[in-house]
């Protein structure tokens, strides 16, 4: 980093910029061998820039205890920086503790071999509302695998789809780019078009082909690219799969709701459907986190949701 130490006297003068450079400097661009008395200055700066409301702080912080950057991994510690995180409402907050309760086993503790699907829901849920791309896939994912909600894969290619038009022009999520191709080659959830399957295979390999080339680690992009090439010269070979035949119809029920959970799975689904969200189901659904019932409960997201339901009105 070219005027490390001039960065370095900025941060100790309380300049967040420069706290957060230095801070990813050292726990990002040092590789794996993280010297422990600058993970300590890290952690130092990560936690000074925390404390003046810089968002990526408190979520680094977590990495750094997650993955063991210069200090011993930490589970209690990764929580706490994300729910930190959370109590800020910073979406992306709500989906890396999604991440962690939905894939447990090997992610913070390896003696964890249970998903908390519910609590992973939650989060995810809470993602979403507040505007996150990637918690709308995660709650795609869920109503697809029928992951504490009900199977409904026309109910999930609709996530996929909000998740897709949320990404600004310069991301690109090549897990979901995959998912949406598989879901137009096999014709889960929408009718079959293999013209799209096949742009979305293309830009999957394109966009991994491009991270491989600047150093990602495969192991987080090896399966979606292999599966792309695959499905690909499926298609290339006039191999096309019968259409998918088990699609759950995208229904709202009208029965009588006996209990909390069940509420709360279809207030949640309504609101996420709907584009211009009704009042009354937010409301209900800010009363649900209001007083704790079925949900954990969380005064700053009912708050948040009484707020769009007053501005729906």
């Amino acid at each position: 980093m070219d005027n490390l130490y001039a960065k370095i006297e900025k941060a100790e003068n309380g300049d967040k910029t420069a706290q957060m450079e230095v801070a990813n400097y050292i726990i990002f661009e040092q590789g794996d061998d993280i010297d422990s008395d600058w993970a300590e200055r890290a952690i130092k700066y990560y936690e000074l820039a925390a404390a003046q409301g810089v968002e990526w702080a408190f979520l680094n912080l977590s990495v750094v205890y997650r993955f063991g950057k210069g200090v011993p991994k930490n589970r209690e510690k990764t929580f706490y920086w994300l729910e930190k995180a959370a109590e800020h409402l910073y979406p992306t907050a709500f989906r890396y503790l999604g991440y962690a309760l939905q894939i447990p086993v090997g992610y913070l503790d390896e003696n964890d071999e249970t998903a908390d699907y519910k609590s992973a829901f939650g989060y995810f849920f809470k993602g979403a509302m507040l505007g996150d791309a990637d918690c709308f896939y995660k709650v795609g994912d869920m109503y697809f695998s029928g992951k504490f909600v009900e199977e409904d894969k026309i109910f999930a290619f609709e996530m996929y789809k909000n998740s897709k038009n949320l990404m600004s022009f310069f991301e690109f999520s090549s897990s979901l780019a995959l998912r949406l191709g598989e879901c137009y080659f096999y014709a889960i959830g929408t009718k079959q078009n293999l013209k799209k399957a096949k742009k979305y295979f293309e830009q999957v390999i394109e966009n991994v082909e491009e991270k491989l080339a600047d150093g990602e680690n495969p192991y987080f992009v090896v399966r979606t690219i292999n599966r792309s090439k695959f499905l690909l010269k499926q298609l290339k070979n006039g191999k096309i799969p019968p259409a998918y035949n088990k699609n759950t119809e995208n229904k709202i029920t009208k029965k009588v709701i006996k209990n909390s959970e069940n509420k709360f799975k279809f207030l949640a689904k309504r609101v996420l459907q709907e584009i211009n969200r009704s009042s009354i189901l937010l409301e209900k659904l800010a009363y649900m986190y209001k007083t704790g019932i079925f949900v954990e409960k969380d005064l700053k997201f009912s708050a948040y949701l009484f707020e769009i339901s007053n501005a729906n009105q």
